[in-house]
C-alpha cells in the first residue's frame, strides 16, 4: 500500500476485498476528504507485482477525452467506437462495455442501462494496463 499512498498524497486509502467463484480478491479504494464515494478502485495483480485494473464511478473523474460519469452518453461515441461495444458480463451484466485498445492500455467505458439504447449513460470507466508476456 505504500506505493498507492505515495501516488495519492492527501487521500485516504481503504483496503477491501471482493469474492468471486470462491476466491477473495483484494482492492484499494481512494477517497478524497470531502467525498463519501471512492474516487478510484485499484485492484492489484500480486503475481505480476502491478496494477490489474483501476476503475471509477465518481462523476468528478474525467476520462481520457474529458468524459464524465452520468453525463457522457453512448451516442457520444463515434460509429467505430460503438462497434467495440458488447453486452457486459458478471458485474457488468445489463450494461454495454465499449473498449478502446492501444499497444499498452485498454480503456473500458461501461454504459447502462442497456435498455436505453443510444441514450445509455456512462456509469463506470476502467483502465487496464496491457501486460507484456515474460517472453516479450
Amino acid at each position: 500500500t505504500t506505493a498507492i499512498r505515495a501516488a495519492f498524497p492527501g487521500h485516504e486509502i481503504v483496503p477491501g476485498q471482493y469474492f468471486s467463484e470462491g476466491h477473495a480478491y483484494p482492492f484499494f479504494e481512494v477517497y478524497h476528504d470531502t467525498s463519501q464515494d471512492p474516487l478510484f478502485r485499484i485492484e492489484p495483480d500480486w503475481k505480476l507485482g502491478q496494477i490489474r485494473i483501476v476503475s471509477t464511478r465518481h462523476p468528478s473523474v474525467k476520462g481520457p477525452s474529458g468524459e464524465t460519469i452520468g453525463a457522457y452518453r453512448l451516442s457520444d461515441l463515434n460509429q467505430h467506437e460503438q462497434k467495440t461495444c458488447s453486452e457486459g458480463q458478471n458485474e457488468n451484466s445489463g450494461s454495454l462495455v465499449c473498449i478502446q485498445q492501444t499497444a499498452n492500455t485498454q480503456f473500458q467505458y461501461i454504459f447502462g442501462p442497456i435498455q436505453d439504447g443510444q441514450n445509455a449513460v456512462l456509469i463506470k470507466m476502467s483502465y487496464l494496463p496491457v501486460s507484456k508476456s515474460v517472453t516479450d
